[in-house]
């Protein structure tokens, strides 16, 4: 299943990033491309700008969002724009 290869994932990238700025990329491969990137959005964007940046990533492929306060939501880029594939915390 799709989460759980990515739980133990994004836990290793929360305690690896924690405190920083920024979007963290990886390729297919999961190698790192960018740390910190900063990814234009839309203005007007609703929910913060980590959620309008892990919406915008999902056009390149799957956006994860992780919160402050533990929870992790990922989008992918469907048929009517970004859709929530998963949600945990």
């Amino acid at each position: 299943m799709l989460l759980s290869f990515f739980v133990p994932f994004v836990s290793f990238v929360v305690k690896r990033n924690t405190g920083q700025d920024g979007a963290t990329i990886l390729d297919d491969e999961g190698k790192l491309v960018a740390a910190g990137a900063i990814v234009n959005v839309d203005a007007g964007s609703e929910g913060g700008g980590r959620l309008a940046a892990a919406r915008t990533l999902s056009g390149y492929g799957l956006g994860i969002k992780i919160s402050s306060d533990g929870e992790i939501r990922g989008f992918k880029y469907g048929h009517s724009g970004p859709e929530e594939v998963f949600r945990v915390g």
